[in-house]
């Protein structure tokens, strides 16, 4: 049994509390995408448009604004003393649909005429509560109670449903002799090290290390210099190593592929965390179609969390949380469909 914020007591089922808030966001998301649907479909009722699945990846830009947006406005929901009580999550759910409503209406209203939609919103709104309130009675009902039969239920489909996010996250190792290996900055030592390890096995005669473009918070040193200094110290030769001038994954490909063709590089081998890998490997083929040039894959090995049991872990609960909201982004920002990937 588990006390949350010394006022309710709830059954653990084996579920942590980490799993718990896990299990929350991801019906939150889930919920709002829904709504979000549902906002578009009524919208073309009423528009020219037409509804199907290329005006929603039109519209994708909705899905991010929304989802997120609902999810900072139901966030004090989080806390599993409120989302285990039914009147505090339609306490909750009510300030939240009537802050937004707030919220979009001063917006709307000193916008220039027809510059914003606001049926979309409205209809977005009334989903949203509409739905999240029965997915987080649900939740009460089933995570909640005391009953046995529940209690199994929601141990077993967590179990599985969580580690199928990390398994979905996670890409195959498929290492290869390559012209270069491609360390992605970011994410710890890990990727460094694993990194240096395959040139130490001789699979590609040099290294190439992203993240050399200054941060405003750091502008005389990169992640970039950081691994490269780390490199040579592990007796890699200088001149063995190129850093690529970026900030960020979309940027990194961008360099990827422009440093291939500039070298003439015909293979390359990334080397990343393995909750980065769908995304990354998905940015980098997108920016080398065409090219022929063949892309090889190993995941840094020694992270301490895994994809069956990263939820377990608060380093890889934030990892992974913020690799799915930045799967989104790029979703609404790039046109990156995430099941394309």
């Amino acid at each position: 049994m588990t006390t949350i914020s010394g006022q309710r007591t709830l059954p653990r089922w084996g579920l942590q509390l980490s799993e718990r808030r896990v299990l929350l966001l991801v019906g939150d998301v889930l919920t709002a995408s829904t709504a979000t649907v549902l906002a578009l479909w009524l919208w073309t009722l009423t528009s020219p448009a037409r509804f199907s699945m290329a005006y929603l990846l039109d519209e994708r830009a909705w899905f991010f604004w929304l989802v997120g947006g609902w999810l900072v406005l139901s966030a004090d929901l989080y806390d599993l003393g409120r989302a285990a009580s039914p009147v505090s999550t339609l306490q909750g759910l009510l300030v939240a649909a009537g802050v937004g409503l707030g919220l979009y209406l001063g917006v709307y209203f000193f916008s220039p005429p027809g510059s914003l939609p606001r049926l979309v919103v409205l209809y977005f709104i009334g989903a949203a509560f509409c739905l999240a309130l029965v997915w987080r009675l649900l939740y009460i009902a089933i995570f909640v109670s005391h009953s046995f039969r529940r209690r199994v239920l929601a141990a077993v489909t967590a179990r599985w449903w969580l580690p199928a996010i990390g398994y979905w996250l996670a890409q195959p190792s498929r290492p290869g002799q390559a012209d270069a290996i491609v360390v992605l900055s970011g994410g710890g030592p890990e990727r460094s090290l694993h990194g240096i390890a395959l040139y130490q096995q001789g699979l590609a005669p040099q290294i190439w290390i992203t993240g050399d473009a200054p941060l405003p918070q750091m502008p005389l040193f990169t992640d970039g210099q950081f691994a490269r200094d780390f490199a040579i110290q592990q007796g890699v030769p200088a001149i063995a190593i190129r850093l690529l001038a970026t900030t960020s994954t979309w940027e990194d490909a961008r360099e990827i592929a422009a440093e291939a063709k500039r070298t003439g590089a015909r293979s390359i081998l990334v080397v990343t965390s393995w909750y980065h890998g769908r995304r990354a490997l998905c940015v980098i083929r997108h920016h080398l179609a065409g090219s022929g040039i063949a892309l090889y894959y190993s995941a840094s090995t020694n992270p301490p969390y895994r994809p069956e049991d990263w939820w377990q872990n608060e380093e890889g609960l934030v990892a992974v949380i913020n690799e799915l909201i930045r799967f989104g982004f790029y979703w609404a920002r790039y046109g990156l469909v995430p099941w394309s990937c």
